[in-house]
């Protein structure tokens, strides 16, 4: 687990802005921590969407969804099994329509969570 500091004010945004100025911020982190962002905002058909894909330092592919929230609490509680199960859905799509076999490469996927009231990210790896 990673945290991090922001200064973002929700009160400058809609819920639509400040969703995507978060997911930006999220990305930055990413970025500054040596990854590669391989793909964002990427959609199949209208339920699955993948927030960003990126490649770790040490090759790892890692599929990242964000979340805003009020206080901390693991990654398995603040996301529903039902879009869990579209998020790792959509990774393998994403990995086949890019030509990456899912058993030949090592891939997880992340949850980063903005904490809206200490202003910090939480980055937990893995936990999807």
């Amino acid at each position: 687990m990673q945290k991090t500091n922001s200064s973002l004010s929700k009160s400058r945004f809609n819920k639509r802005e400040f969703g995507r100025e978060v997911e930006d911020l999220a990305r930055r982190l990413v970025v500054e921590s040596g990854y590669v962002i391989l793909d964002y905002n990427w959609h199949f058909g209208r339920l699955l969407e993948l927030d960003f894909v990126a490649r770790s330092p040490d090759g790892v592919i890692v599929f990242v969804e964000v979340r805003t929230g009020n206080r901390i609490i693991p990654g398995s509680e603040i996301i529903s099994y039902k879009k869990r199960e579209r998020i790792r859905l959509g990774a393998r799509i994403w990995m086949k329509s890019n030509g990456i076999n899912e058993l030949q490469n090592f891939w997880r996927i992340d949850l980063i969570i903005y904490d809206k009231l200490s202003g910090k990210f939480t980055w937990w790896k893995g936990v999807i």
